[in-house]
């Protein structure tokens, strides 16, 4: 009876520990599968936090190069407008220059006439011994009304202030 006693309780004590084993197992194995749940869930916040990272660097990265792409669409095609405004400003200007020499060469054709009939106008006003102080100051009389005053030379007489000044040496 001792012996059956001594043995239930040695059955029962090792059942007791059995269970406790099991139970740690059992625990153990929780933990691990709480920390594998843990890490799982870690590793998937951490992928979709990457993968949003990937994508919005990626549009970011395309965004800057499409705006980049446009500045320079923009900045060539202003350069493209700016190069024509100065091709037609130099067209311009060289029709202009044309212009300008056809008009000098017209107004120096013309101021050269009017030189010769003033010589003439001298010559006929010294035969008929007229002074030559006075025909000095007819010739100007007449230059002024004529307008022929600029600030340049023209036939070697000084102009000076857009008043037509006669040398000595004048052939006026």
């Amino acid at each position: 009876e001792i012996k059956n006693i001594m043995k239930a309780y040695e059955e029962n004590k090792m059942n007791k520990i059995k269970e406790e084993y099991e139970e740690i197992i059992k625990n153990i194995k929780k933990e691990y599968e709480e920390v594998i749940t843990n890490m799982k869930e870690e590793n998937i916040k951490k992928e979709a936090n990457f993968k949003n990272e990937y994508d919005n660097n990626y549009d970011s990265i395309k965004d800057s190069i499409k705006d980049s792409i446009n500045n320079n669409i923009k900045d060539n095609k202003s350069k493209i407008s700016n190069m024509k405004a100065y091709e037609e400003n130099n067209i311009n200007s060289n029709i202009n220059n044309k212009i300008n020499i056809h008009d000098n060469i017209n107004n120096i054709k013309e101021e050269n006439e009017y030189n010769n009939k003033m010589l003439l106008l001298k010559d006929k006003l010294t035969k008929l011994n007229v002074k030559e102080k006075v025909i000095k100051e007819y010739i100007n009389k007449i230059y002024k009304l004529k307008g022929i005053y600029k600030t340049k030379r023209i036939n070697d007489n000084k102009i000076i202030n857009g008043n037509k000044i006669l040398n000595n040496n004048d052939k006026l």
